[in-house]
């Protein structure tokens, strides 16, 4: 996958795997969990850096992928060794977490033609065009089932942690250092007095979507996760995309 090669790959051997919310098929249930849930994907993460061997790393996520990576980092601790999130998938409240019922109905009904509406409307007019484009094809590739349950497995499903308070109970788990880069000042605040380990950071990038700055060829979203000597790529999006 060329188009997902991190700038760090000049120095590091790179491996890359599917984006599953972008995946043409559903993903089986595991137990009681929807096949989309963050959780698995975070689970499926550790079992691939603990069967390859490369921690500790610095795991990158963008989005839903941002949501996985703080995930990962209590799967076991030990396989990150730092978290650097842009814009994730966490922290929803007030008004956008009480539409979020009927945004689920929608995709539900719509699948990825009303992700790829949200998608449109989610930028700013200084947003370069080729990013947009970049992100309306993305949300049009899943099957329309596969939409619905990224979105659940964000923030509705028993479990979710995208909705604030849950958000900040499971970041205060996090035992790593972390960096977390938001468009929102009001988020960045936030997040902010959810650090208990010292050396985090939050960052604050106004107007200018996170992954306009991130160095992957053709502004790919994804999640990287990066060991000593060696580097992965796992490219990821959602319908949380900004």
């Amino acid at each position: 996958m060329p188009s997902a090669r991190p700038a760090c790959a000049d120095s590091r051997r790179c491996g890359c795997t599917h984006r599953e919310p972008r995946s043409t098929r559903p993903r089986p249930l595991r137990g009681t969990r929807p096949g989309q849930h963050p959780a698995e994907m975070a689970d499926d993460l550790a079992a691939l850096l603990g069967h390859v061997g490369t921690g500790p790393g610095i795991a990158v996520g963008h989005s839903m992928g941002g949501q996985v990576v703080n995930l990962l980092a209590v799967r076991p601790p030990a396989l990150v060794r730092s978290v650097i999130a842009l814009d994730p998938a966490h922290s929803a409240q007030g008004g956008e977490a009480a539409e979020m019922p009927g945004q689920l109905a929608r995709y539900r009904a719509r699948g990825a033609e009303a992700a790829a509406d949200l998608v449109v409307g989610a930028f700013s007019e200084g947003a370069p065009v080729s990013l947009r484009t970049a992100h309306i094809r993305t949300m049009l590739g899943p099957l329309d089932q596969v939409i619905a349950q990224s979105y659940a497995g964000i923030y509705t499903d028993p479990g979710a942690v995208g909705i604030r308070p849950h958000s900040e109970a499971y970041l205060r788990h996090r035992p790593q250092r972390a960096l977390t880069v938001w468009t929102s000042a009001e988020a960045a605040g936030w997040e902010r007095g959810t650090l208990p380990v010292p050396g985090s950071g939050v960052d604050h990038w106004p107007a200018t979507p996170p992954t306009a700055r991130v160095p992957l060829n053709r502004h790919r979203t994804g999640s990287v996760w990066e060991a000593e000597g060696t580097s992965s790529v796992r490219t990821r999006s959602s319908p949380h995309t900004s």
